[in-house]
């Protein structure tokens, strides 16, 4: 009697129950597991779709109309003609004709005055001088204007180099990494040209950079403050939830065949910054969490904790956590905040009042929210949403209305998903998570 067939029944019947439990483990597995690695979808919320009466919202801005300004020429060439060509009487004169023309719209007449203005100032004063800055800074709307983004570029960093170089105390250094942070992240967000992670990356650099300089500072027996550290942490995390938005380049990578090698593909090389960006990627999860741990612990440090900070930190790495799918790790961190608030043994303070409703992820990251730039492959659309949010901060009970759309089915749908795919900041009673009321909300999206 063959006995083979009952085994090898029961090992199809093993394989099928392991089929099915591969994928139920895979969907379970946290972020950062190795054997089961997963990395979840990233809500669109920020980038195809936000509320459509977010005052950070950048639509409808315009720029000023030219006035006509008189051009002081003759004080210009008066003084290049009395003291000579290369005079620092002539910065002044040099930089207010350029003044005069970008006033007037004149913008690509304009810049030669303004950079000879900045050289005068260099060869006179020296090459930090801050002489250069407000110069700098009229080339940059000049080149904006012009639509010259790569000259902007070039004239960002080297007024970022100026700014520290002349910055009297940390909260200047802070303003002007910020704003430089400020202009990567709006080429990150409207895609300009190829391996936009470059972006990311350098605005992780910039701000590492920053925390280097202090530490190093603090080693050399300066004290520094670590409340100094917390604009450069702050706006690390920030990068992390591009990081973990990020979703590729649009344009494909080229391959060459060519001569007798018709059967050997070639790719660009990976750079350095590709590997950090690998990297950061690879870490997005843990990343974030440290981030945001280091800056609770800085508060924490002080010997005056300032409670309203303190919870907006642990609010910061509540949401960290929902948005990288953690609710358990997400509720413990909310509750870390209510708790601040509850018994602080001040009656005056609400802990409700840090859950006022629920609120779109990630609240800690403005720039999100901010209109992205128009996308040729996409439609626009206005829709009108009724939902509640259950105590997991996921979208239930969702009821559509689209108000405007080219294709009102089709952006039904896209609305629908979007919003099944956000997560939200819950609502805290008591100090524990429950579900909203019911929520009306406008957004405005692409689809």
């Amino acid at each position: 009697m063959d006995t083979h067939p009952a085994p090898a029944g029961a090992a199809r019947c093993a394989l099928a129950m392991l089929a099915c439990l591969l994928p139920a483990l895979a969907g379970a597995a946290h972020p950062n597991n190795s054997i089961a690695p997963r990395i979840p979808p990233a809500t669109p919320y920020g980038y195809n779709i936000s509320l459509s009466n977010d005052p950070r919202r950048r639509d409808g801005e315009r720029a000023p109309v030219p006035a006509e300004t008189p051009l002081p020429l003759m004080d210009y060439h008066a003084t290049e003609a009395q003291a000579g060509a290369y005079t620092a009487a002539l910065i002044e004169p040099a930089g207010d004709l350029g003044r005069a023309l970008q006033a007037r719209g004149d913008h690509r007449e304009a810049l030669p005055y303004l950079r000879r203005a900045i050289h005068l100032a260099r060869v006179n004063e020296g090459l930090a001088t801050p002489t250069q800055l407000p110069l700098l800074e009229r080339v940059l709307a000049s080149q904006l204007a012009l639509g010259d983004r790569d000259g902007a570029a070039g004239t960002q960093r080297y007024l970022l180099r100026l700014r520290l170089a002349n910055a009297p105390d940390e909260a200047a250094r802070q303003a002007a990494v910020a704003e430089y942070a400020d202009w990567q992240r709006g080429r990150y967000l409207a895609r300009e040209g190829f391996e936009t992670y470059r972006f990311l990356v350098d605005l992780r650099a910039v701000n590492e950079r920053e925390l280097e300089r202090l530490e190093a500072a603090e080693a050399a027996g300066t004290p520094a403050a670590d409340l100094a550290r917390l604009p450069y942490l702050r706006d690390m995390l920030r990068t992390e939830y591009l990081v973990s938005r990020y979703e590729g380049e649009r344009k494909e990578t080229i391959r060459m065949r060519a001569g007798s090698s018709a059967n050997r593909s070639y790719a660009p090389s990976q750079s350095l910054e590709a590997e950090d960006f690998r990297l950061l990627r690879k870490y997005n999860y843990r990343g974030g969490r440290q981030l945001a741990e280091r800056i609770i612990e800085i508060h924490r440090a002080q010997p005056e904790p300032d409670r309203a900070a303190l919870a907006r930190a642990l609010l910061d790495l509540g949401d960290w956590h929902l948005w990288w799918h953690q609710p358990g790790s997400a509720l413990r961190s909310y509750r870390e905040a209510w708790n601040l608030y509850a018994n602080d043994g001040d009656p005056a303070t609400d802990p409700a009042a840090l859950f006022p409703a629920p609120r779109e992820l990630p609240v800690a990251s403005p720039f999100f929210t901010a209109a992205p730039p128009p996308d040729e492959h996409l439609e626009p659309a206005e829709g009108q949403a009724r939902f509640k949010v259950n105590r997991l901060g996921q979208a239930r009970d969702v009821e559509l209305a689209v108000l405007e759309a080219r294709d009102a089915e089709a952006a039904r749908t896209a609305l629908y998903r979007m919003l099944k795919e956000f997560r939200f900041r819950p609502v805290l009673r008591g100090g524990d998570a429950v579900e909203s009321g019911e929520l009306t909300r406008r957004y405005s999206y692409r689809y």
